[in-house]
């Protein structure tokens, strides 16, 4: 169903779990994995200390079938489920076993809307400042996971701190974008080299700065709409400036100066529609 591939280096260390196409419209993560794969079968990079697990395609139905789930959303559902009936739950079962077994978690999207890439760094824990600011991407976003608290919503981010690991999610960019595999495949290689499974450096970023955006609000798709314009993942607004109307009139506008995060044309009922941030002074 699924398969993962495991490297051990010649001294013991810490373990690292990659994943990759938990939805399966977001291929950019898999072909990078699928390269470091090659580069690893090839000794152009040769872990040396620990162990490092990669899962090229953790939805493989969804995948095949190019879409975002093949029966539901798999990173709303990351958790043990006692009887899985779901394809995706029973996914859920096998992946969160990965994630109990190792210390570290990488997790590699990509999005619909176009966009900068951007990192999630809920946690900020000091070993999880150290490692986000080692990967390429610029923005960093603070999620508040008691947004949702009120729903029974578990991703794999969630999953993972609740059982006492170290991880980060990245958005790497736009589906299918040559540009987002890039950045999964530096992300990979400065992860190893940060964390110690691999000598060679990492790659530096040219200027070292660091944008700061915190989550205010999820905005969920409750009745049919449309957005104002085309919007792109980070794009700012003004306060009362009009996002989007819904097919009774209602108006959604910005409550405050802000951004809008991963704004989604196709989502479904009840599905996320769009995040609303603010910068961090």
């Amino acid at each position: 169903m699924i398969k993962a591939v495991t490297y051990i280096g010649e001294k013991d260390g810490n373990s690292l779990l990659i994943l990759g196409s938990i939805h399966g419209d977001e291929k950019c993560w898999t072909r990078a994995i699928v390269k470091i794969i090659s580069d690893l079968d090839s000794w152009r990079i040769k872990i040396q200390t620990g162990q490092i697990t990669l899962i090229p395609i953790c939805n493989p139905k969804a995948y095949e079938a190019d879409k975002r789930y093949y029966e539901v959303n798999l990173n709303r559902i990351f958790k043990k489920h006692a009887n899985p009936e779901k394809y995706e739950e029973k996914l859920a079962n096998v992946l969160t076993a990965y994630v109990e077994n190792n210390d570290y978690l990488l997790d590699l999207h990509s999005m619909a809307a176009n966009g900068v890439p951007c990192i999630f760094e809920d946690y900020m824990d000091k070993k999880t400042q150290e490692w986000v600011k080692k990967i390429w991407p610029k923005h960093i976003i603070r999620w508040r996971p008691q947004m949702y608290k009120e729903t029974e919503s578990s991703d794999s981010l969630w999953y993972a701190h609740n059982s006492g690991k170290t991880w980060v999610v990245i958005e790497c960019g736009t589906h299918n974008e040559y540009q987002a595999e890039i950045v999964a495949y530096k992300a990979i290689k400065n992860t190893l080299s940060h964390l110690g499974f691999i000598e060679s450096k990492c790659e530096d970023r040219s200027d070292g700065k660091f944008d700061i955006i915190e989550c205010k609000k999820i905005i969920f798709k409750q009745k049919a709409w449309k957005y104002v314009k085309k919007f792109e993942h980070l794009d700012f607004f003004k306060k009362w400036e009009k996002i989007a109307e819904y097919i009774d009139g209602e108006e959604i506008n910005m409550e405050k100066d802000g951004y809008i995060l991963l704004p989604n044309e196709h989502s479904k009922q009840w599905e996320e529609r769009f995040y609303i941030w603010e910068k961090s002074e």
